[in-house]
């Protein structure tokens, strides 16, 4: 989870208390050995007293004329001269004036912080002698030294069992319930909500084990809350899938019934007036003349038989694409002299616009052919013969969409009962419209085959217009 740590909690707590602790024992350590100074200047003065003491026992009764006193003085001062710890002395009577002295000369009155001491000799019936002592320096300071390193030993002992002792405090106290911790963490993020999160001590750290615990139950709760969700709405989904298939079977009936009345109602017209003519024909009483008009409706109404068929079966036949690249405003002038021969268009006057550099577009040519043939022949036809069809092509702002084609005529409009089922089967037959009412509901499919938008524009007494937007080519 995360970098890699450098330092964990434990090893900055570590450092910051050994950083306090090794703080604590220096200051520790350099009180010890003030005081061990002032022990050992004390023992000098002790020593130097001493000393004073034996010479004044020595000297006895104040004079040191030659003898035996003189001898014992000397021959003491030789031995103390032996200690590597005293460099001098200096025996000085009441006046001051040096009578006796060992190693080098010091003077009879120290000046205060010298290395030389005066320390009071006592004799009897006389001012108070002095003796003058200069301890080693040498020797205070290897003494000193080594009470410097016996201290730093002793710290760093001292410091090294409160590192250890830090260290299990810190591992078993704080680090092991906080890695649990993460870890129970990282088995919740992973998504395994069975295992407890494991109890704590009686300690913030305890509370917040307790608080994951807590949370790992109400994320289980939530988990088997949205689980029963989740099955109620799988039977809720299952309940609308299959009444959906009813609904839908509901509707291909529904459509496949309309299509049949629609179909044996414009079958049904023709096949009539077929019935008719043939029975017409049997009766035998007609002139030549009748017959062959008689013979001609009836093969005018078998043709149309023949296309409503010939509709029915585009309509539902499972699309088949030959996609090529389509130059629209070639399409749209070969439809233009096409609809000059159509008897739908005759007084009808055709108008081209079309747009420069107008991109090609990928889509079948026949399809798309016979799709906006069949909406200028819609146009033509309601202008019934007087008006103006213009066939437009363009480059629509619509994102997505490489050009577009537009069929306009100035006729009477949709009425508004009519456009809601424009594209149905059937929704424009016998209302005024001759063709066989599968035409706009085939236009719509070719769209979508297409992948192009098919929208009508229409308003009483201003004409309509049907609007093909192609898509841009693939890349």
């Amino acid at each position: 989870m995360g970098a890699k740590r450098r330092f964990g909690i434990r090893e900055r707590l570590i450092l910051n208390v050994v950083g306090l602790v090794a703080l604590s024992l220096w200051l520790l350590g350099v009180m010890l050995l003030r005081q061990e100074m002032v022990f050992l200047k004390a023992e000098q003065q002790g020593r130097g007293r001493a000393l004073a003491s034996t010479v004044g026992t020595f000297v006895g009764g104040g004079t040191l004329a030659a003898g035996e006193r003189r001898a014992a003085v000397d021959e003491l001062f030789n031995s103390l001269s032996l200690d590597a710890t005293i460099q001098a002395l200096a025996l000085c009577d009441g006046a001051g004036v040096q009578v006796a002295r060992s190693g080098r000369a010091v003077s009879c009155r120290p000046r205060e912080g010298s290395e030389a001491q005066a320390f009071p000799v006592a004799i009897r019936g006389s001012s108070p002698w002095s003796l003058t002592v200069a301890f080693s320096p040498h020797e205070s300071s290897h003494q000193g030294e080594y009470t410097h390193l016996q201290v730093l030993v002793q710290l760093a002992i001292t410091a090294l069992i409160l590192v250890v002792f830090i260290h299990l405090l810190l591992s078993l106290m704080v680090v092991g319930p906080i890695r649990r911790l993460v870890a129970a963490s990282e088995r919740i993020a992973a998504g395994n909500l069975d295992d407890p999160v494991p109890p704590g001590q009686n300690d913030e750290l305890g509370d917040l084990a307790a608080a994951y615990e807590a949370m790992r139950q109400r994320l289980l709760e939530a988990r088997l809350e949205d689980r029963a969700h989740i099955r109620e709405l799988q039977s809720l989904h299952e309940e609308l899938v299959e009444k959906g298939a009813g609904l839908v079977r509901a509707e291909r009936l529904a459509a496949v019934g309309a299509v049949a009345a629609g179909v044996a109602h414009e079958v049904g017209n023709p096949l009539g007036a077929v019935t008719g003519y043939l029975a017409m024909l049997r009766a035998g009483d007609l002139s030549p003349g009748e017959i062959r008009e008689f013979v001609a409706r009836t093969d005018r109404e078998v043709s149309r038989i023949n296309r409503i068929v010939l509709d029915l079966l585009n309509y539902a036949r499972p699309p088949h694409l030959d996609m090529s690249d389509v130059d629209l405003n070639a399409l749209l002038r070969d439809l233009a002299r096409h609809l000059g021969t159509e008897p739908e268009c005759r007084g009808v006057a055709v108008r081209l616009e079309l747009a420069a550099g107008l991109p090609p577009v990928r889509v079948d040519l026949h399809r798309t052919r016979q799709m906006i043939l069949n909406l200028a022949l819609n146009g033509a036809q309601a202008l019934a013969g007087k008006g103006t069809l213009t066939l437009t092509s363009f480059v629509p702002g619509a994102a997505g969409r490489a050009a577009g084609v537009s069929v306009s005529d100035d006729g009477p409009g949709i009425p508004q009962a009519v456009l809601e089922h424009l594209y149905e089967p059937f929704a424009t037959a016998g209302k005024g419209n001759r063709g066989t009412g599968l035409g706009l509901a085939i236009c719509k499919r070719t769209a979508l085959e297409l992948g192009a938008v098919l929208e009508v524009r229409t308003a009483p007494g201003e004409g309509t217009t049907f609007t093909v937007l192609f898509p841009a080519p693939q890349r």
